[in-house]
């Protein structure tokens, strides 16, 4: 959300978004998590936080059976490109959270995980230890679905990487809209 008002105010004068407006402030709820717990019928155990350890086994004592026989949300990135099929539109942007490891890079990992998405452009951000969270800068790559160049930004400000993730998303809208 940070990340979008951030590409929203520096495209302010551009009649592609002068409509859409950004909330002043917002709840952010870990999405995955409460999703996850949606998914499975789990909000009675999501919204019971901060319970001693021994309260949680008197009140849930099969709650590790309960999760381990759960499930995960469908992939909503996935299916907004199945839901869109062959039309051009609207222009799809995932974000990807990546370290790299073993099985492959930064990169590998995204061009990966673009192919298996399937939107039309992945800003793969660099994050680890001493990268992203809790810095003034970070790094993200554009890769791009029709084969185009992919774009390295940064180490950079968050505002210079607004303006390129914007720049990337902008370079895919048709100039007839």
């Amino acid at each position: 959300m940070l990340l979008a008002s951030q590409i929203l105010r520096k495209a302010a004068d551009d009649e592609l978004v002068s409509d859409i407006r950004v909330p002043k402030t917002w709840y952010i709820a870990s999405d995955g998590l409460q999703s996850f717990a949606e998914h499975n019928q789990l909000e009675d155990v999501y919204n019971r936080k901060y319970l001693e350890i021994d309260q949680v086994r008197r009140e849930y004592p099969h709650i590790v059976q309960v999760f381990k026989n759960s499930s995960f949300a469908p992939d909503i990135l996935a299916g907004l490109v199945a839901r869109r099929g062959s039309a051009a539109h609207p222009v799809i942007v995932g974000f990807a959270a990546e370290t790299g490891d073993e099985s492959g890079s930064v990169l590998d990992l995204a061009r990966a995980k673009l192919a298996r998405k399937g939107c039309d452009l992945l800003v793969a951000n660099e994050v680890g230890a001493t990268k992203t969270f809790g810095q003034d800068t970070n790094t993200v790559h554009l890769l791009f679905r029709d084969g185009r160049p992919g774009v390295t930004v940064g180490p950079a400000s968050k505002a210079a990487v607004a303006d390129a993730v914007w720049d990337g998303i902008r370079d895919l809208i048709p100039a007839s809209h």
